[in-house]
């Protein structure tokens, strides 16, 4: 157990975009860490993101390199929020230097044309365990399952046969599912424990900005029959929503305080911010020693590699229809 507040360094904590840095480092404050620093790509980025913390009394000094951020301010963790693309290089700096991590979704990029993906993200994630360091991904939708447990009392109590998500993503084609995929993964991780992806089908809409996958995740006790189903939206909020045997949850926020709720038929349950809960119990795993969970993050990312795989040739056959 760490004796002292940890010390974390957030890389990308400017939303430029959708960029969950600055929530990420909030959180982590909120939850009982020093924000340490935060990393962006040039010195007015991250002199822009260490202001927008600074308006929340969070004293992060800003750095445009990450080596120079981690020999500033010694810290304990780093969180990766940046592009997907840098995620390999910020994982290794991370592990290179003995730091606990949490990473946004997913690990590393995956191809649609070629494995390889889900390889290399479990040579990090053995890099870190073999440390005896933490490593998380921020896949947050798991923490939403107590409120659907009281949405559809009873519902969690059988096995899980069915499994359905609606997901918004900004992009189109295959990046919908590298964008959103880890998400449904994450909960059928959550409800099923390890496992794989089987007999997927990927359906396009005709401006490939409206897709249906369809596959079985299957799992040490049976397997699940999943549709995820992923539809362009422009801004936030962002509809999202899953059912499990049927049993139906979307997720509703009122702005401008972002409120959010899981609703169902006239019924309606208050959720506590899934990420706000994601970040806490990261910073108790780190405190108490919890070890990785890398059948569950290396079960991911294999599975996302193949609904990537089968998108992307979904998408192929769509241009060409």
């Amino acid at each position: 157990m760490l004796s002292a507040m940890l010390r974390v360094v957030v890389i990308g904590a400017r939303r430029r975009r959708q960029g969950l840095g600055g929530f990420v480092a909030r959180w982590f404050a909120r939850s009982g860490a020093s924000v340490v620093g935060v990393v962006g790509r040039t010195e007015a980025s991250a002199a822009e993101a260490a202001g927008a913390l600074a308006d929340d009394g969070i004293d992060a000094a800003p750095f445009d390199a990450v080596e120079r951020a981690i020999a500033a301010t010694a810290p304990d963790v780093i969180a990766v929020c940046s592009p997907i693309e840098c995620h390999a290089d910020h994982l290794a700096i991370a592990a290179d230097h003995g730091l606990h991590c949490l990473a946004e979704k997913p690990l590393l990029p995956v191809s649609g044309s070629a494995e390889g993906g889900a390889a290399a993200a479990e040579a990090v994630v053995d890099r870190f365990t073999a440390a005896g360091r933490h490593l998380a991904l921020i896949t947050q939708w798991p923490e939403a399952l107590g409120a659907f447990a009281a949405l559809h009392p009873g519902a969690l109590d059988g096995p899980v046969e069915r499994f359905e998500m609606r997901l918004s993503p900004m992009g189109t084609g295959t990046t919908m599912t590298l964008d959103s995929a880890s998400h449904p993964l994450s909960l059928l991780l959550a409800l099923c424990g390890g496992g794989r992806v089987d007999r997927v089908r990927a359906e396009f809409g005709p401006a490939l900005d409206d897709l249906v996958l369809r596959y079985r995740w299957v799992h040490r006790s049976g397997a699940v029959d999943v549709v995820n189903r992923f539809r362009t939206h422009p801004a936030p909020p962002r509809p999202a929503g899953f059912a499990i045997n049927g049993h139906a949850a979307a997720r509703e926020i009122e702005l401008p305080d972002y409120r959010q709720s899981l609703v169902d038929a006239g019924r309606r349950v208050p959720l506590a911010d899934p990420l706000e809960r994601l970040v806490a119990r990261f910073v108790r795993d780190v405190e108490s020693g919890e070890p990785i969970d890398r059948d569950g993050i290396v079960d991911g990312m294999r599975g996302l590699e193949a609904l990537v795989i089968a998108t992307a040739a979904g998408e192929r056959e769509g241009k060409q229809a």
